[in-house]
């Protein structure tokens, strides 16, 4: 799914085209309130720029349109604050969510393998994945 109808009103896109729409998936209530919940490491001062191409991050949707954005261990939030992701935790949870088949592999995403053997596994997401469907 790349545009469309979302469940609650929930959806989840992963940055990572230029010059086309990103991938974008529903994701239910339930699933955005456990992915919240990971979002509370401490403060810190935010990255530099973010890339003009490749993977620039994963982004958490509300039905208001308040935006978490999970990027290279940090997670941006509504209010401008960002926020630690100890080993990439939101982003990789977020990653997961997506319908399998959808995102291609992309460098520097969660799961391309450059996180090391323990690296995150694309089968084991968070209950919430949408179940597909048009």
């Amino acid at each position: 799914m790349r545009e469309g109808r979302t469940i609650d009103g929930w959806t989840v896109s992963a940055r990572i085209f230029s010059g086309r729409p990103d991938p974008r998936w529903p994701l239910d209530r339930a699933g955005a309130e456990r992915l919240l919940e990971l979002c509370g490491g401490p403060a810190v001062a935010p990255e530099g720029p973010e890339p003009p191409l490749g993977y620039r991050g994963t982004v958490l949707r509300s039905p208001r349109g308040e935006t978490w954005t999970a990027r290279r261990g940090t997670v941006t939030c509504p209010d401008g604050t960002v926020r630690t992701d100890p080993d990439r935790r939101v982003e990789r949870a977020l990653w997961g969510t997506a319908p399998e088949g959808l995102l291609p592999p992309v460098p520097g995403a969660p799961g391309d393998g450059s996180e090391g053997p323990e690296g995150p596994e694309r089968s084991g997401p968070p209950d919430g994945r949408s179940s597909g469907g048009e």
